[in-house]
């Protein structure tokens, strides 16, 4: 396992929405990016209030594109008074590499 400062690799992949090639080769850190860009996103689409996570479901498509920059898009399928239904693809290149599809709950 490579050397990182998750939180600082985190952070900033929620920011810019992208994960640096470096990075993108360790699973653990693609799947907790992608969990903290849907996380935000949520938290967008619900005008800012505080969310939690109730299920996500993790889909590996394709992990063969390494040395590339990863790039995360995120998709709102639904939100109700109560719940935000959303999901987000990782890419390398034109590659998708992982799907998270989730729910959360509107906590505020």
């Amino acid at each position: 396992m490579q050397d990182f400062n998750f939180t600082d690799i985190i952070a900033e992949t929620v920011q810019t929405g992208t994960l640096s090639a470096r990075a993108s080769d360790d699973h653990l850190i693609l799947t907790a990016a992608i969990r903290a860009v849907l996380d935000r996103a949520a938290s967008d689409v619900a005008g800012g209030a505080a969310v939690s996570l109730v299920s996500m479901t993790l889909d590996v498509l394709d992990g063969d594109v390494a040395g590339s920059e990863t790039r995360f898009e995120t998709e709102l399928d639904r939100k109700t008074r109560t719940l935000v239904f959303i999901n987000a693809i990782a890419t390398r290149g034109d590659a998708g590499v992982l799907k998270a599809t989730s729910i959360y709950r509107i906590l505020s």
